[in-house]
């Protein structure tokens, strides 16, 4: 066997000890396992510290993210990475003289088993409201019982506050879908209904998805009405000789091309938007509202705004699909964009250009 003479002798000794059993380590009562071998008690520590790691530190946002279909995501502030988490994760192993996995399996085994836990992208809209209320959460816990609770209660009673919103929001997009199933609606120039219909519209603005190919980049924005019962969405593309901001003068005239030009003849509107004071929550959008009403365009429009924060909604679905292809499409022109948005749902159709 090309062996020496001293492993030789220990051979023999073994064998005239113990017989003809393999030898082992002294160190160890079993051969050990492989190097990349993980135990099943490995993963379930990662997966709780994790889990328990999310518990104190992330924001529950009641709403779609894209990617996600579990309504129950978990989102850990910016700052945090995985490999942080991983870094504490192995200094608590060490506290208790644990295994700890190396950290290219501790994000497989997070990306697998938690997907719905995952730190937020710089500039994403969080509630302002929640990460103080998590703040207070942390810091009482050397806090009085009674100090505690307060802090509990009063996160505990805002997000019972978005849930009923959500709701709501719910079941209009449901009551939508079920009025537009049982007849033939479709996007048309507005014409007096025959009957009354109440239909649901969501808008919002997008950020510009990235600059076109120019010397100096040239500005394209992006302004989408929902429509959850016909499952359609028009985005306005704004170029920048056109207009340059996001005012509510610009919302009124997007909103009032669209109530022209892609309505159903729908009677009664709701309407959904966020809580953005210079766009939708100002006088301006009220007066025109209710000039819509008083010329007999509709006989009823209510307008709901979304808690600030919590403004995963419909139109945020349409934008994701169109900045998907816009990535994938080399874009020279407005023209190119317009394909862009036209080709970026091409099984359901959802995204229509228009441009501005």
């Amino acid at each position: 066997m090309g062996i020496g003479k001293d492993t030789l002798a220990d051979i023999v000794k073994h064998y005239e000890e113990n017989g003809a059993r393999p030898r082992l380590r002294k160190k160890h009562s079993l051969p050990r396992p492989p190097a990349r071998f993980i135990r099943p008690e490995d993963i379930n520590r990662v997966v709780d510290f994790i889990k328990n790691y999310a518990e104190d530190n992330a924001i529950m946002l009641p709403g779609r993210q894209p990617g996600h279909k579990d309504w129950h995501v978990k989102l850990l502030p910016t700052h945090v990475s995985k490999a942080s988490v991983w870094r504490l994760y192995v200094k608590s192993a060490k506290e208790l003289g644990e295994r700890a996995v190396c950290k290219t399996s501790f994000k497989a085994l997070w990306d697998r088993l938690l997907p719905h836990i995952k730190s937020c992208r710089p500039r994403t809209d969080l509630c302002w409201q929640c990460q103080s209320n998590n703040e207070q959460l942390i810091r009482s816990a050397n806090l009085p019982d009674d100090r505690k609770s307060e802090a509990v209660k009063k996160q505990q009673d805002h997000l019972s506050l978005v849930q009923k919103e959500r709701a709501v929001y719910n079941e209009m997009t449901a009551a939508c879908k079920k009025i537009c199933s049982g007849s033939n609606l479709s996007f048309g120039p507005s014409l007096p209904a025959s009957k009354k219909i109440r239909m649901h519209y969501s808008f919002d603005f997008a950020q510009q998805p990235g600059p076109m190919y120019f010397l100096t980049p040239r500005k394209c924005g992006l302004f989408g009405v929902s429509c959850e019962g016909l499952q359609k969405q028009v985005n306005y593309l704004i170029d920048e000789g056109m207009s340059s901001t996001k005012g509510s003068n610009e919302v009124i005239s997007y909103m009032h091309h669209f109530f022209g030009n892609f309505g159903v003849g729908e009677t009664e509107v709701d309407l959904h938007c966020d809580n953005c004071s210079g766009q939708n929550k100002n006088n301006f959008m009220l007066w025109y509202l209710a000039w819509r009403v008083g010329h007999k365009l509709h006989d009823k429009i209510e307008i709901h705004l979304i808690i600030a924060g919590h403004t995963k909604f419909s139109p945020d679905c349409g934008f994701g699909l169109i900045k998907q292809a816009y990535m994938k499409t080399r874009v020279n022109t407005l023209a190119d964009i317009a394909e862009v948005v036209e080709n970026s749902s091409p099984v359901s159709h959802l995204n229509i250009p228009q441009l501005v």
